[in-house]
């Protein structure tokens, strides 16, 4: 009698891999990164709620800042062109203001186009959801799930809470008073400080040309329109290449006007975005044009944060923010938690100005 024979089941034929949904990986999502993305939304959604409130403190209704928030979803640009509608400077000016402060978004979007998916659904829904801090998060990370990971982790969070703030902060008006006090407008500088570091730490020619193009950016600050100087830093990488080889009481009229605005500004931030995904697979980038893509968005990223840390409204900004963000600054570089250094930035700024220091 013959013994019986075990037999494994055949091997499955390998097949294609099945192609990534719009979401992270979970197993790329660690505790660290969702800790990171919790604080920057933490300051994200009181810096909504202040959005919320000075625009319709100034005279806005309600629904500019919540739609703005929505469709155009690019905080500095908001405010910019809130800011120029409080002025008496119209809604073209407004748009054209924005728009200008948001071309940055093209070269953000090209730097991490890859990160964002490969459906045309995640293509589309992420290219809304490019911002500062979500290609600081993504180029921040070593590996491409991680990547991939930070860029929804951080769009997602960052999307919701800056919306809710500012829903909460235009029905709450005026009432909230002003934020500067607790030294937030220090915390986003201090953010963009943390998080281009190690790109910094990494790469000599990057250092070089973010040093390169923070300098212009703020000569050119007091004198051109906002927008400009950030665009002008891109100047730098010629250095890397060489180490590298109106009010609500007007009418009807100017809230037509407003809501046309408010189009205008979404639809061209919008096709700004799109540039990376649409032409990511499409067009085969030179892998020298792929490190000049990655090293100009940092370059961008440290000139807002010197425009950002130095400079309001054109002017110089006082020396409580600067000494702020340089405590965030020397903190990140000593590689203190991210939250230490965030709330760090906040604290120090909140504390010079309690003492009288502008």
């Amino acid at each position: 009698m013959r013994s019986a024979q075990r037999t494994s089941p055949p091997e499955p034929e390998p097949g294609p891999k099945p192609e990534p949904g719009p979401g992270p990986s979970p197993s790329a999502v660690d505790a660290g990164l969702l800790r990171d993305v919790s604080l920057v939304c933490l300051a994200g959604g009181i810096v909504g709620v202040s959005f919320g409130a000075i625009a319709v403190a100034g005279g806005l209704p309600v629904w500019v800042p919540v739609v703005m928030s929505l469709v155009v979803y690019a905080g500095s640009a908001q405010f910019s062109a809130v800011g120029v509608l409080l002025a008496g400077g119209g809604p073209v000016a407004a748009a054209a203001t924005g728009l200008l402060l948001n071309t940055r978004t093209a070269a953000f979007s090209l730097a991490v186009a890859e990160h964002i998916g490969r459906t045309r659904l995640a293509r589309l829904a992420g290219a809304h959801l490019v911002t500062d801090e979500t290609v600081a998060f993504t180029l921040a990370q070593r590996d491409p799930a991680r990547r991939r990971a930070a860029f929804w982790v951080s769009g997602i969070g960052l999307f919701t809470v800056w919306n809710a703030g500012v829903a909460a902060g235009a029905l709450a008006g005026g009432a909230l008073g002003d934020t500067a006090r607790y030294g937030l407008d220090a915390a986003f500088p201090a953010v963009l400080a943390a998080l281009v570091l190690p790109a910094l730490r990494e790469d000599a020619g990057v250092r070089r040309a973010a040093l390169a193009g923070a300098v212009p950016a703020l000569a050119l600050t007091p004198v051109v329109p906002a927008g400009v100087p950030v665009l002008a830093a891109l100047a730098g990488l010629a250095l890397h290449g060489r180490a590298s080889a109106g009010r609500k009481e007007e009418g009807g009229a100017v809230v037509s006007g407003t809501a046309v605005m408010v189009l205008a500004l979404a639809v061209g931030t919008y096709a700004f975005r799109l540039v990376g995904p649409v032409l990511h697979g499409r067009v085969e980038l030179p892998d020298r044009v792929r490190v000049l893509l990655s090293a100009g968005a940092v370059v961008l990223l440290v000139a807002l944060l010197a425009t950002g840390a130095l400079t309001e409204g054109g002017e110089f900004a006082g020396w409580a923010r600067p000494a702020g963000v340089a405590v965030g600054g020397v903190l990140a570089w000593r590689r203190a938690p991210f939250a230490v250094v965030v709330l760090g930035a906040a604290a120090a700024t909140a504390v010079l100005r309690a003492a009288g220091v502008p």
